[in-house]
């Protein structure tokens, strides 16, 4: 989640749910994480708790978000809304 950002979701029942955030870029919010080892070529699968309408994923590489390139000691941010 890169920046301040807000979304909600409203339910059959008529309540609504909305969330606000305000955070960091994601190659420095993982810059304290133990990285996860991938083989190159590696499959995965996303899993959602509400599927949302819409998701793509970023591809970091130190400061710069790049669109589905591969580059060793990348961070991965999935964007789903």
């Amino acid at each position: 989640m890169l920046g301040t950002s807000s979304w909600s979701v409203k339910y059959d029942n008529g309540t609504v749910v909305a969330i606000e955030v305000d955070a960091a870029a994601p190659p420095e919010l993982t810059s304290r994480m133990e990285p996860a080892e991938v083989e190159a070529g590696s499959s995965f699968e996303l899993f959602f708790e509400e599927e949302p309408d819409h998701y793509h994923v970023r591809i970091w590489e130190g400061t710069e978000a790049f669109e589905w390139t591969r580059e060793e000691g990348a961070v991965y941010e999935v964007l789903a809304y």
